[in-house]
Order: structure tokens, then sequence, then C-alpha cells
């Protein structure tokens, strides 16, 4: 399940402000300690399939493939 960058990042924003009614800005004050660490840690139950599912033995679905487009615009891993 793959999505556009643009797309996943636009519904990221909308749910994150929708899900936590504080805007992403909030948390920007983690993010030098996140590229000074090179890893972007998340954690998740892996049961709520589409959005994060265990297919084999990796972590799948709209959260993972978020999290890397995150990660990669982060330049960390």
């Amino acid at each position: 399940m793959k999505f556009s960058a643009g797309k996943a990042l636009g519904a990221l924003a909308i749910a994150s402000t929708m899900v936590t009614a504080a805007p992403l800005s909030a948390h920007a004050d983690a993010l030098p300690g996140i590229k000074e660490r090179g890893t972007l840690r998340v954690g998740m139950s892996a049961a709520y399939k589409p959005f994060e599912f265990v297919e084999g033995d990796q972590i799948v679905g709209f959260d993972p493939d978020v999290i890397a487009i995150i990660a990669e615009k982060l330049g960390v891993k």
C-alpha cells in the first residue's frame, strides 16, 4: 500500500489535528533531538488494518508508509 507524499502528509496533518486537537508545530521542539539521534522512533500495536498490521515479518499499512515519508523528509531512519 503506497501513497503519494503530498497526500500522505496532508492526511497526517488532518488526522493529527483531528485526533490531538493540536497543530503539528506543537511538537517542533522534539525535532532537534530526533535529527541528532538520526532515528525516528514510533510505537504502534500493528493491529488496526489497514492503518498498521503485520504482514510476514513486516509492519505495513498507511501509518508505516506515512512514518517512512516523514523520516525521509527529516533525513533520519
